[in-house]
């Protein structure tokens, strides 16, 4: 009985952190999952970098190819840049189309050669849907939690969100590292 209680409390705390589509940490799991490693930065005066990541164009996939193969590609996007990271690294869906990457113990440059290798992989896979080919590219915003500087997690996500935006207006397919200033 207590192993059944066991399992039922692991498949509840999975149905609440766990992207019921892609199979990744959900939003609120990357919520307390980024509270946390900001409260072990600021405590160890660690690294600590964030990468936000937008599939572009993903409206185009929904309205050409139909939105089951948006959601096929989402599913392989997920999987391809989890295969990338470190265990001690964590990603999650924020919602839609975009992605997070929390990496913990990482300085600006480490976090901007993994968001190099996260866009390069995601542009070589070959995707279909159905027997009819398509591409993907995304954009990655990358931001390092100020040392020496207690800033907020709302004011963190915005640095890595900005980040992203400055990767779209620069033409889509690249990386960007916030600038503060």
């Amino acid at each position: 009985d207590l192993i059944e209680k066991n399992k039922e409390n692991e498949l509840l705390r999975q149905q609440m952190t766990i992207d019921g589509m892609t199979q990744i940490n959900n939003h609120k799991a990357f919520i307390d999952i980024l509270n946390n490693e900001i409260s072990r930065t600021i405590r160890y005066n660690k690294f600590l970098s964030l990468i936000f990541a937008d599939i572009d164009h993903f409206k185009t996939v929904n309205d050409t190819y139909g939105h089951l193969a948006g959601d096929h590609a989402l599913k392989i996007v997920a999987g391809s840049l989890k295969e990338e990271l470190r265990e001690s690294d964590h990603i999650a869906r924020y919602g839609g189309e975009e992605f997070v990457v929390i990496l913990p113990e990482t300085k600006t440059e480490d976090a901007l050669k993994v968001s190099e290798r996260l866009r390069e992989k995601i542009k070589n896979i070959k995707m279909s849907y159905n027997g009819k080919p398509f591409a993907l590219t995304m954009s990655f915003g990358v931001a390092a939690f100020p040392t020496g500087r207690k800033i907020s997690l709302e004011q963190f996500i915005k640095m890595a969100d900005e980040a992203v935006y400055t990767a779209k207006k620069n033409g889509r397919d690249c990386c960007c590292v916030f600038k503060n200033g």
